[in-house]
């Protein structure tokens, strides 16, 4: 069976088959340290039946098609935008660059938006069959539990964004073959309400990676020549002003490995990427915890923590695999490090 205009079969135009009940923005209770949303919050779920393409590595060949019919919200935008911005200006002295959760593709919205939630409370990155979902540096407080944190900007996403989606049903077609399979659904994917939607998809949530970073007044040249060793580190980053540990790994068709232990020109970074210019010279020495790596984020209490708590609790952690896969000299970073960044200085020194 061809897929064609007339077919019947995977659909040109995307219909909405359900009915939207809108909530106003009253309904909600903004809490910074509590859960954000009022749990008796419930909303008519939308049904929506559309086509999504799979690309093959060059991003132009289409490899499979999938049809989705799929739950999701209607989204009130007020509710992301009420998120709170805790750290508003361009160093961080010591905190939570990100935390980063992995969600199946199947679990991602693409008929009403393609990755486009960046530079705010959230950034999403696709990977294959996955896509990334990163609380931001900026929407992190460091002296309430990062646990309710994650959930009260879960709540302000799920309800307030078009991000997630839950499939009912998923059929595939193969472009280079024309098979047409089906795929068997969860049946913890019927939902009755917008409640247990949330429920769902915050209950499917895996811990990819927590960044921790600790950023100096320092000019990264001057970093690098008078307070590291360049030969510690690995010489084949492509990233200018950038230094990743002996971990660091880029194969033949361009996948990194990525490392642990990352120091970068952040005045250049902001520059490139945010298209934000400073005078202040600003080095970021920043450790890239990631569940591959590190069990330990595999448990279900692991940001049951302050930022401080969660440092300290990660430090064995991190010095124990440092320790392992790589020499990195610190003594002549130790002897500056001021006092506000004691939990960098309890690593290094124990490196």
């Amino acid at each position: 069976m061809g897929i064609g205009r007339n077919s019947g079969f995977f659909p040109e135009v995307l219909i909405p088959v359900g009915t939207i009940n809108n909530m106003n923005i009253s309904d909600y209770i903004f809490n910074e340290n509590g859960t954000g949303i009022s749990a008796s919050t419930r909303m008519e779920l939308n049904d929506v039946n559309y086509v999504s393409p799979r690309f093959a590595e060059d991003k132009k060949t289409i490899r499979r098609l999938i049809e989705y019919g799929a739950y999701t919200v209607d989204p009130d935008f007020m509710s992301y935008k009420a998120l709170h911005r805790y750290n508003k200006g361009l160093i961080t002295p010591s905190g939570i660059d990100k935390i980063g959760f992995t969600f199946s593709r199947d679990y991602f919205n693409a008929k009403d938006n393609t990755m486009k939630y960046k530079n705010g409370a959230i950034s999403l990155v696709p990977i294959g069959a996955y896509f990334l979902y990163n609380i931001n540096n900026e929407y992190i407080s460091l002296n309430t539990n990062l646990e309710n944190q994650v959930l009260h900007t879960f709540e302000h996403t799920v309800y307030g964004t078009d991000i997630f989606q839950i499939p009912y049903s998923k059929t595939i077609q193969d472009c280079d073959t024309g098979e047409i399979y089906s795929e068997e659904i969860p049946l913890e994917n019927e939902v009755k309400n917008s409640g247990e939607f949330f429920e769902r998809i915050y209950s499917m949530k895996k811990l990819n990676v927590i960044e921790l970073c600790f950023d100096f007044n320092i000019p990264y040249s001057k970093m690098v020549k008078e307070y590291l060793y360049e030969t510690d580190f690995n010489p084949d980053s492509e990233e200018e002003n950038t230094l990743y540990s002996k971990d660091y790994h880029c194969t033949e068709d361009g996948h990194r490995r990525k490392s642990i232990l990352c120091v970068y020109d952040k005045t250049l970074q902001l520059r490139k990427k945010k298209g934000i210019r400073t005078t202040q010279d600003i080095t970021r020495i920043e450790f890239r915890i990631y569940s591959r790596n590190f069990h330990v984020l595999t448990h279900s209490d692991i940001l049951n923590r302050t930022y401080t708590e969660l440092a300290e609790y990660l430090t064995p952690y991190i010095v124990r695999y440092m320790r392992k896969k790589m020499n990195i000299h610190f003594h002549k970073l130790i002897d500056i490090i001021p006092d506000e960044q004691y939990l960098l200085r309890n690593i290094l020194i124990q490196v």
